[in-house]
């Protein structure tokens, strides 16, 4: 089964973002429903990692209490004047995702998987672009800000589709204040 590990957005943060979708005539927008913070691609894994994993996301939130997720701005990979990959980044709260993603690389150090090579950058997909495009323009005018609150990490199931990815949880770990 094709996995990954993410924070989910909020309703009304997802409705933000998707008000955006506009500027972007012909690329390919990702599902309201779909919108998250990639934590961990971890690819194609046996369901007998499962239990390892949940361990794992476990481990990695243990220490960690909800905490708000500030966007400010869009921005692309792998710049905007030939952006793939288009995103929102999290400006506010990228400490604490960049702790996550930090712990969640420790705790999942038994576990075969594709670890990436890039720098981590704490940010929402929002489209793809085969070709790369030119959102130079739109990136440094539009200016935001969405919060959305991250109160749990998620172990996502992808089954690719024709209209798309879709995205169930598999776990979920709840993020609570400390002494709840």
């Amino acid at each position: 089964m094709r996995l990954f590990i993410g924070i989910p957005i909020r309703n009304a943060a997802q409705e933000e973002i998707t008000s955006y979708y506009r500027l972007f005539a012909g690329i390919k927008t990702v599902k309201k429903e779909n919108l998250h913070v990639t934590l961990q691609f971890l690819g194609d894994m046996d369901d007998s990692l499962v239990e390892p994993l949940k361990k794992a996301v476990d481990e990695a939130c243990s220490e960690i209490k909800p905490f708000e997720m500030t966007m400010t701005r869009i921005s692309a990979f792998p710049h905007t004047r030939n952006a793939r990959v288009i995103f929102v980044n999290v400006d506010e709260g990228s400490g604490a995702v960049k702790k996550i993603f930090k712990n969640i690389g420790g705790s999942l150090s038994g576990i075969d998987y594709e670890k990436e090579k890039r720098a981590f950058i704490p940010h929402i997909t929002i489209g793809r672009s085969k070709q790369g495009i030119d959102i130079s323009g739109i990136a440094g005018e539009t200016k935001f800000k969405i919060s959305s609150e991250a109160r749990q990490v998620v172990l996502f199931k992808s089954d690719l589709g024709p209209s798309g990815p879709v995205y169930t949880k598999v776990y979920e770990k709840i993020l609570v204040e400390r002494g709840e």
